[in-house]
């Protein structure tokens, strides 16, 4: 059995479980822990300080334009309220950022849905009795599910220091992830102070801080006024404007005037560098591009500044579906961006590519699947037809 052969079917047994693991209406239970909301917080505990930063904002998308799964691609819905909380004595656990306020209580908007939701919980209760190391001062909790994955962390995380310096809310530590370089980097060009930082590992998985300061998901979804909801979007990232040109404005004037001429303006982004979801000939698929003078790059390779410049200098830019798409958010506007799908349907970057004000085209290779994360072959006839159909000479 070949070794593409194990890692797809290792991928398809991981995913399954997670499906498994969805529950079908049924509220997974805290053990001696309240799930409560933030208003309920509000009420029993007038010392926690709510601060308010962004109203509920809808927005309204072209739909998906590949047609699958729609109501997990719901083009239309509501950000929730974004804020600050500051949460006196307050414990938070592991990378996830679990808060747990007064021993007892556990804040559902903090947690995000479905089967995340549900491992969360499990979490949680896993996590409840350990003994919390104390940290006097101010901490600020910013990590959450999926920090690791360097595009939730371009949105999600620095989207959540973006809330903090908006409303001038100062800290003393952050709670943060610190082992990739993408991370260091952004975080050292944000300007915070690598002394402040306390990783959720060994001794400080577990803190109690004498103030958390704890900032709302950036893109959570609540249900708009008279419209359908659809609560479930697991392969779906929604960007909200605001966080899009905060974070651009702070990392944009850091290659301002400056132009490597070693990167090209036609770019394609490889998945060699991936342990998964890789295109088996993508040899074959780059060598059609090439032909009009694309060149390939693995992203890996490059630093942050090196791949915001990479992108933000490109004309076009051909690449399968991937997080490392999240750099599009750093393109000028009416760059064409050509987002190579394989087996899995997801909408973020179509999404974002709107928010920016970018020319979006989809290449679809081959037929979606529930799981969609295993390697794909891509029909050579596919890409061949697209490149002559749009000619990008």
């Amino acid at each position: 059995m070949s070794l593409n052969i194990i890692k797809n079917i290792f991928f398809i047994c991981i995913i399954n479980y997670f499906v498994l693991l969805i529950p079908n209406n049924n509220v997974p239970e805290l053990n001696d822990l309240k799930l409560i909301s933030i208003d309920t917080l509000l009420k029993i505990n007038p010392h926690v300080l709510y601060q308010k930063c962004h109203d509920p904002v809808s927005f309204n998308l072209k739909p998906f334009p590949i047609p699958y799964w729609e109501s997990q691609h719901p083009k239309e819905g509501t950000f929730a309220e974004t804020f600050i909380l500051t949460i006196p004595y307050g414990n938070v656990c592991s990378e996830y950022g679990h808060v747990i306020i007064d021993q007892k209580y556990v804040l559902r908007e903090l947690i995000l849905p479905n089967y995340r939701f549900y491992h969360s919980i499990n979490l949680i209760n896993e996590n409840k009795n350990l003994i919390s190391k104390k940290i006097p001062g101010r901490v600020a909790v910013i990590t959450r599910r999926d920090a690791g994955t360097y595009g939730h962390w371009i949105i999600d995380i620095l989207g959540r220091i973006a809330l903090l310096e908006i409303m001038g809310v100062d800290f003393d530590w952050i709670y943060i992830p610190y082992y990739k370089s993408f991370m260091k980097e952004t975080l050292t060009l944000w300007g915070i102070d690598s002394n402040k930082i306390i990783e959720p590992t060994n001794d400080c998985y577990a803190i109690q801080a004498d103030e958390l300061i704890v900032p709302s998901l950036v893109s959570r979804r609540v249900p708009t006024p008279n419209k359908n909801f659809s609560s479930y979007t697991p392969l779906s990232v929604y960007y909200p404007v605001w966080a899009v040109e905060y974070i651009r404005n702070k990392f944009l004037p850091f290659i301002q005037n400056k132009i490597n001429k070693n990167f090209n303006e036609k770019i394609f982004i490889s998945r060699k560098d991936s342990c998964f979801r890789n295109i088996e000939n993508e040899d074959e698929v780059f060598k059609e591009f090439e032909n009009y003078g694309f060149v390939r790059y693995e992203l890996s390779k490059l630093s942050f500044l090196e791949q915001l410049e990479l992108f933000h200098h490109a004309k076009v830019i051909a690449s399968p579906n991937g997080s490392g798409l999240s750099n599009i958010m750093f393109c000028n506007k009416n760059t064409k961006i050509l987002e190579i799908f394989q087996a899995r349907a997801d909408s973020s970057f179509y999404n974002l590519a709107q928010v920016v004000g970018l020319q979006y085209n989809p290449i679809f290779t081959t037929s979606f699947h529930e799981i969609g994360f295993y390697n794909t072959y891509i029909p050579i006839e596919i890409i061949k037809n697209f490149i002559e159909k749009y000619n990008f000479k």
